[in-house]
């Protein structure tokens, strides 16, 4: 759901930028783009892990892959944020 949810907000953010909208729109789609790729590489495998129903919830590596998703989780978010900010000054702008 995250994947459809940022491919429609970065195609929504560059249509605003290609119909004259706000270079900031365009910046904005891009940063959101970004967690397409972050969530799909990096965050999908581990919650596959996670979520297969063999893999025991008390095995020795849980731990380190909830650490691992973790600090990714907060990357993705982190570049959402930004993202955001970027389309609130643009829509401030426009």
């Amino acid at each position: 759901m995250q994947v459809l949810l940022a491919i429609i907000g970065t195609l929504t953010g560059v249509l605003a930028w290609v119909l004259g909208g706000s270079f900031l729109s365009l910046v904005g789609a891009i940063f959101l783009g970004s967690v397409i790729p972050v969530t799909l590489l990096i965050v999908k495998p581990i919650n596959d892990v996670l979520l297969d129903p063999n893999h025991d919830p008390n095995a020795s590596d849980t731990e380190g892959l909830l650490q691992r998703w973790g600090s990714r989780h907060w990357l993705r978010s982190v570049v959402s944020g930004i993202s955001f900010i970027f389309f609130l000054i643009a829509h401030g702008t426009a």
